[in-house]
C-alpha cells in the first residue's frame, strides 16, 4: 500500500509538471498553427502562379499543335489542287478548321485567372511587380497570342508561325516575372525559430525531472513488486508452464486473499475446468474417430456402387441410342411403305376405272352381237323366201317347156345362191350365237373382275390407312424413345455428379479420420486426474447402407419423373410401364 501511495504522489507531481509544460506548449502551438495557416496561404498563391505558368505553356503547346495540323491540312489541299488543277471544289472545301471559340476561351480564361491573382490582398505589397506582370501579359496577349489565333483562323500557317515564334520569345520574360513574384511572396514570412527555442528548453528540463523522479519511483516500487508480485507471479509461471506441458494433475495452493491470491484461485479453477474439458474431448475424439472410420467405409462402398451404376447407365444410354436409331429407321421405312401404299391405291383405282370401262364396252359388244343375230335371221328368212321363189320359177319354167328353159337355168342358179346364202347365214348365225355366248360370258367375267378390282381398291386403301397409323405410331415411338434417351442421359449426368460428390465425400471422410486421429493424439498428450475422466455413451454404429438407401431414393424420384409413353395406340399406361420395367 505504501508503494502505491508513493507511486500516486509521484504521478501527481509529474502530472502537474506536465500540465505546466502543456499550458505553455499550447500557446506556442496556436502561434505555430497561425504561422502554418499563413504559410499555406502563401503556398496556395505560389501554386496559383505555377498554375498560370502551366496553363500558359499548355496554351502555347495547343497553339503549336493547331498550327502544325493547319499547315499539314493546307499542304494536303495544295497537293490535291496540284494533282487536279480543275477541281475548284477541293480548294474551296477546307480539310481542317481551327476552333476559334475554344482558343479565345482559353485566352480569356488565362487573362481572368491572372487578374484574379493580381487582385489578391497578399499581392498588394508587390504592386510594382504585379503591374509589370500585367503589362507583360497584355503585350504578350495583344502582340502575340491574339494575332496568332487570328492568323490560324484565317488559315495562314506561315504568318501564324511567325507570331508563334514571337510569342515564345515574349513568354520567357513573363514566366520569369511570375517566378520572381512567387519568390518574393515566399520570402515575406520567414520561419520564427527563435520563438520556439525556449519551449524546447522547458521540455528538456521537464524530461530530466521526470527521469529523476522515475528513478526514485522505480527503486521503491521494485522492492515492493519483487516481494509481493514477482515471486508469486514466478510460481504462477511455473504452474502455467506445467499446464502448457500437458500436466493437469498438479496441485495449485492459494496462500492469500489479495489480487495475487485471487489469481492463484482463478488459475486453479482454470486448471480444473481445462482438465474436465480435456477429459470430455478425449472421449469425444475417440467416438469421432470411430464414427469417421465408419463414414469413410460407407463412403467407399457408396462410391463403388455409384461408379457401377454410372457404368450401367452409360451402357443403357448407348443401347437407347441404338434403339432410337432403329426406331427412326423403322419410322422412315413405314413412311416409305405408306407412300407406296398410297401409290398402289391410286393404281388400283385407275385399274378399277379401266375395268368399269371394259365392262361398259363388253356390254356394247353384246348388244351389237344381238343386233347382228337379228340381221342374220332376217337374211336367212330372205334366203328362204328367195329359194321358194326360185322353186316356183323353176316350176313355171318347166310348165313353159322349151321357152322357159333359160329361165329355169336362172331359177336354178338363184336357188343355188339362195341355198348357199342360207347355208352361209346359218354358219354366221352359229358363229354369232357362239360370239354372243362368249360376249355374255366375258361380260360376266369383266363384271366379276370389276367387283374384285373394287375390293382390291378398298383393301389397298385399308392398307394405306394402316400404314399411315403405323407411320404415326413409329414417329410417336421415336419421339418417346428420344425423350427416354434424354432422361437416361440426364440420369447419367446426375449419376456422374453423384459419383464426383461421393468421391469428394470419401476424401473428406478420409481427412476427417486423419483429423480425428491427430485430435486424439493431441488430447492423449495431456495428463489429467482420473476424477476428470468422462464416461460417454458408446458411439452409435454407423449404418453403411444409409448412403445406399439415400441414393436409391434419389434414383427412384428421378425415374418417377413424367416421361411420355413411347406408343399410345391400343396401350394403357400400365402396359407401357410393363414394357419399360426391365429398363
Amino acid at each position: 500500500m505504501l508503494v502505491l501511495t508513493f507511486f500516486s504522489v509521484v504521478v501527481a507531481g509529474l502530472g502537474a509538471l506536465g500540465l505546466y509544460a502543456v499550458s505553455h506548449a499550447e500557446h506556442n502551438q496556436r502561434q505555430l498553427v497561425e504561422f502554418n495557416r499563413q504559410q499555406q496561404e502563401d503556398l496556395r498563391q505560389i501554386v496559383a502562379l505555377q498554375g498560370i505558368a502551366l496553363r500558359l505553356q499548355e496554351l502555347l503547346q495547343r497553339l503549336g499543335d493547331e498550327q502544325s495540323r493547319l499547315g499539314q491540312a493546307v499542304q494536303r489541299e495544295q497537293a490535291s489542287a496540284a494533282v487536279q488543277p480543275g477541281n475548284d471544289a477541293a480548294m474551296a472545301t477546307p480539310t481542317y478548321q481551327v476552333d476559334k471559340a475554344a482558343l479565345e476561351e482559353g485566352l480569356n480564361g488565362l487573362q481572368a485567372e491572372l487578374e484574379r491573382f493580381v487582385a489578391l490582398p497578399q499581392v498588394a505589397g508587390h504592386a510594382g511587380q504585379a503591374q509589370a506582370l500585367r503589362k507583360r501579359f497584355a503585350s504578350l496577349l495583344d502582340n502575340g497570342l491574339r494575332p496568332q489565333v487570328q492568323e490560324l483562323v484565317k488559315r495562314n500557317p506561315a504568318v501564324a508561325a511567325h507570331h508563334g515564334n514571337a510569342v515564345r520569345m515574349d513568354s520567357m520574360p513573363f514566366l520569369h516575372d511570375l517566378e520572381k513574384l512567387g519568390q518574393a511572396l515566399a520570402s515575406d514570412r520567414p520561419i520564427p525559430q527563435s520563438e520556439f527555442v525556449w519551449v524546447e528548453t522547458a521540455i528538456e528540463w521537464t524530461i530530466y525531472a521526470a527521469l529523476l523522479v522515475s528513478a526514485l519511483t522505480v527503486a521503491v516500487v521494485l522492492w515492493g513488486v519483487t516481494a509481493n508480485v514477482l515471486r508469486p507471479l514466478q510460481r504462477v509461471v511455473e504452474h502455467c508452464e506445467q499446464i502448457a506441458s500437458g500436466d493437469l494433475a498438479g496441485r495449485i495452493e492459494v496462500h492469500s486473499t489479495n489480487e495475487i491470491g485471487k489469481l492463484f484461485a482463478a488459475l486453479a479453477n482454470i486448471q480444473g475446468r481445462l482438465a474436465q474439458t480435456v477429459g470430455t474431448v478425449r472421449q469425444s475424439s475417440r467416438l469421432i474417430h470411430e464414427g469417421a472410420q465408419a463414414i469413410a467405409e460407407g463412403s467407399r462402398s457408396l462410391s463403388t456402387r455409384t461408379v457401377q451404376q454410372s457404368a450401367s447407365l452409360e451402357d443403357t444410354a448407348s443401347s437407347m441410342e441404338q434403339l432410337t436409331s432403329t426406331v427412326s429407321q423403322n419410322a422412315d421405312n413405314a413412311q416409305q411403305a405408306n407412300a407406296l401404299a398410297d401409290s398402289a391405291a391410286l393404281v388400283a383405282k385407275r385399274g378399277g376405272a379401266l375395268v368399269a370401262e371394259v365392262v361398259s364396252t363388253m356390254g356394247g359388244i353384246s348388244d351389237s352381237s344381238h343386233k347382228v343375230a337379228e340381221i342374220i335371221r332376217l337374211i336367212d328368212s330372205i334366203a328362204f323366201q328367195t329359194n321358194i321363189l326360185a322353186l316356183n320359177a323353176s316350176v313355171e319354167a318347166a310348165r313353159a317347156g322349151e321357152q322357159g328353159r333359160g329361165f329355169a337355168v336362172v331359177a336354178g342358179e338363184v336357188r343355188n345362191l339362195a341355198s348357199r346364202s342360207a347355208q352361209a347365214s346359218k354358219e354366221i348365225r352359229d358363229l354369232i350365237t357362239a360370239s354372243v355366248d362368249q360376249v355374255d360370258a366375258g361380260s360376266k367375267l369383266v363384271a366379276q373382275a370389276g367387283s374384285a378390282m373394287q375390293e382390291i381398291v378398298e383393301s389397298v386403301q385399308k392398307v394405306a390407312d394402316i400404314m399411315d397409323e403405323i407411320s404415326a405410331a413409329s414417329r410417336e415411338q421415336s419421339n418417346g424413345i428420344a425423350l427416354v434417351d434424354k432422361a437416361v442421359l440426364e440420369m447419367d449426368a446426375v449419376t456422374q455428379q453423384n459419383a464426383n460428390l461421393v468421391q469428394e465425400t470419401n476424401q473428406a471422410a478420409d481427412e476427417l479420420v486423419g483429423e480425428a486421429r491427430r485430435l486424439r493424439e493431441a488430447v492423449d498428450g495431456f495428463l489429467i486426474d482420473t476424477a476428470y475422466e468422462t464416461d460417454l455413451s458408446p458411439a452409435r454404429e454407423f449404418d453403411a447402407s444409409w448412403a445406399q438407401r439415400q441414393y436409391e431414393n434419389a434414383a427412384r424420384e428421378l425415374t418417377q419423373r413424367e416421361l411420355p409413353v413411347a406408343l399410345r395406340h391400343g396401350r394403357t399406361s400400365s402396359e407401357a410401364g410393363d414394357d419399360w420395367q426391365t429398363f
